[in-house]
């Protein structure tokens, strides 16, 4: 039977990242997510205060930005995993 012994360090981060973010590439002392270049910009932003209470409409080429008090955001670091299938109809996430 093979002991995997995990660090403190790595239980936080299992702790308080999701799955999808796990294999990404990490760089710089703080070990923040490598991402690639992009010359891209949505046509609208919308606070995330907002997204639960939008109805219909093209998300497709808009993106959600945290540019909030952080209680307007606060149950997303609780329970990531309930909002990321309200967040993937958006083209990107800021």
């Amino acid at each position: 039977m093979e002991v995997i012994v995990m660090s403190e360090r790595d239980r936080t981060f299992n702790a308080y990242n999701l799955p999808l973010l796990r294999d990404v590439e990490l760089t710089g002392a703080w070990d923040v997510p490598a991402l690639a270049p992009c010359d891209e910009v949505p046509d609208d932003l919308v606070g995330f205060n907002y997204v639960k209470s939008l109805r219909g409409g093209d998300l497709r080429r808009d993106g959600v930005h945290f540019f909030l008090d952080d209680y307007q955001f606060e149950r997303v670091w609780r329970r990531p995993d309930l909002y990321v299938r309200m967040l993937a109809r958006f083209w990107c996430v800021c």
